[in-house]
């Protein structure tokens, strides 16, 4: 697709797109970014064939699943936090600063914080967690699932309770 061509397509759904994007997550920063993530995924694989009607079918399909994939995260990040503060009350006065969390994530090797990072803080999929740090999807779980075994060892050493694990 040409520059001018995409820049028409732009011009006549960019409000649409923010307006819907919006109504589905009502805060005006965040759908700004969700729009500009749906247009660039949309440019980098534009559809080749089509009406005008089922390209903006197309934007608006990449801008919902966008939305889709950032509930998920926020939740995910929400469960942990909460899993977080609900063992914070048996943990010794010693780990009570939050400083001293990122103490603990500090004790994991840079691959095992680096996963944890981005599968918990920000959301990420498998296939972009491999994407992120140039691995094949397959080997992601396998990883993960041994970063958290040994950040939960680590947790477990500095006095948390033991339902972190999961």
């Amino acid at each position: 697709m040409e520059e001018q061509e995409f820049s028409q397509f732009y011009e006549a759904t960019a409000e649409g797109l923010w307006r819907y994007i919006y109504s589905l997550v009502g805060r005006e920063e965040e759908a700004g970014d969700l729009v500009q993530e749906s247009y660039l995924r949309w440019w980098r694989k534009p559809p080749r064939w089509g009406s005008a009607v089922q390209k903006k079918a197309y934007l608006y399909r990449i801008a919902t699943h966008l939305v889709y994939d950032r509930t998920r995260a926020f939740r995910r990040r929400s469960r942990f936090l909460e899993r977080w503060r609900r063992t914070r009350a048996e943990v010794p006065d010693s780990v009570q600063e939050p400083r001293d969390m990122w103490k603990l994530l500090q004790q994991l090797s840079p691959r095992d914080r680096a996963l944890i990072w981005l599968a918990y803080f920000e959301g990420f999929r498998y296939d972009e967690i491999a994407a992120a740090m140039g691995w094949r999807k397959e080997s992601v779980g396998v990883m993960l699932y041994r970063a958290r075994k040994r950040f939960a060892q680590i947790l477990e050493q500095a006095g948390y309770a033991p339902e972190v694990k999961s």
